[in-house]
């Protein structure tokens, strides 16, 4: 259950990261709206006793916007998986997100925040060795940080903090790195 809250929670960070990163002095904007399209792979990692999920391959689809004088975005669909754990024995068959949208928001000098995300990790039938439920959620807020000066404007989250499983609480860290394809609106 902690495995598939992970992954789904890496998969939602990574995606509102790069939808609406932050400028470093000024607010970020979008050079227009529309939709937008996040790939990457993600992975999370409960306290203890230690299970990382993944990096999973994740991608996400959205729509970027102005709105009150900064960059924004909601994340409306996606998907992540299939993918290994730190137990080899052990996969995530699926990843399937919660209740969309996802909103996004960005904060100075350049962050992205992901808020409301809900994700849930399918397991394999070899992870029960590991007392680990066939699916686990998790939901949280989580934050990233935005590299304006890559030219696929990637959201990196490193031990990003925010996300928890939804069975008893426990906290989650998201780690890994999602980019904003090219073609649809670019952050300035």
């Amino acid at each position: 259950m902690m495995k598939k809250l992970t992954l789904l929670a890496m998969a939602v960070g990574a995606l509102v990261a790069l939808a609406v990163p932050a400028a470093a002095s000024a607010n970020l904007m979008w050079d227009k709206a529309g939709e937008i399209h996040i790939e990457g792979e993600l992975s999370t990692q409960n306290a203890g006793p230690t299970l990382i999920n993944g990096p999973c391959p994740v991608t996400f689809e959205g729509s970027a916007a102005n709105i009150g004088g900064v960059a924004g975005g909601q994340i409306e669909s996606g998907e992540g998986g299939p993918c290994g754990t730190n137990f080899g024995f052990c996969e995530i068959e699926k990843v399937e997100l919660g209740a969309l949208p996802w909103e996004l928001t960005t904060s100075t000098p350049d962050f992205v925040t992901i808020h409301g995300a809900t994700f849930t990790n399918y397991y394999s039938a070899g992870c029960a060795a590991i007392s680990l439920p066939a699916k686990v959620s998790a939901t949280g807020t989580v934050t990233g940080t935005v590299h304006l000066e890559d030219e696929e404007q990637c959201i990196t989250f490193t031990n990003a903090e925010g996300l928890t499983l939804e069975a008893n609480n426990a906290p989650l860290t998201l780690n890994g790195e999602v980019c904003i394809t090219k073609g649809g609106p670019r952050l300035t």
